[in-house]
């Protein structure tokens, strides 16, 4: 998921001929939406589990979706960029709703003489994730910008491309939910 807002700095200011404050701008609707999204799934992932984390890729499909219509839209001038606000929230509610809930729920099984370490191997494992992650997708990106030389073609191709990996990372939740993993028992709950 960090690969969007690589791709939506590059797209809005480049592609868009935004400033970096505009680009900036773009994005702020989504990481007040984390923030909140982050505070409520912190409250209720004990008790919703791994579902929420569901509810949280399905609303980032929805975000990339939207995106892909608004930047094909937008190519055809049928409607303002500006419209990106709306549907990268989605994306922002997404990122508050997986984030800290999936780690939460990852490192509930593991035991407190073991949690310094997982909790260091979960984050070394995201940065390399991200990285690999920002690498491949922004490859995509630029290859198709560089074959078509079309931004909005390039911004939906690499879009596609980071659907794919969430349609991806939906099964592999479900998957983990229905074998029971990522439900919490508390006791006395």
């Amino acid at each position: 998921m960090t690969s969007v807002w690589v791709l939506v700095a590059v797209y809005v200011q480049q592609g868009q001929g935004l400033t970096a404050l505009q680009a900036g701008m773009v994005g702020l609707p989504a990481a007040l939406a984390s923030a909140a999204s982050s505070h409520i799934a912190g409250k209720y992932v004990v008790q919703f589990g791994r579902r929420l984390v569901i509810w949280g890729i399905l609303s980032a499909l929805v975000g990339l979706v939207s995106t892909i219509a608004i930047v094909e839209l937008n190519a055809q001038d049928q409607v303002s960029i500006w419209w990106l606000l709306l549907t990268l929230s989605f994306i922002g509610v997404a990122q508050g709703s997986i984030i800290s809930p999936n780690q939460a729920l990852t490192l509930m099984d593991v035991p407190v003489e073991n949690s310094g370490s997982a909790g260091g191997l979960m984050q070394t494992s995201q940065r390399i994730g991200t990285a690999v992650g920002i690498a491949v997708i922004t490859a995509i990106f630029y290859g198709t910008q560089h074959l078509t030389g079309e931004w909005n073609t390039a911004m939906t191709v690499g879009f596609i491309a980071i659907t794919v990996m969430v349609v991806l990372t939906l099964v592999v939740a479900i998957i983990d939910q229905r074998k029971g993993h990522g439900i919490a028992t508390v006791v006395g709950h």
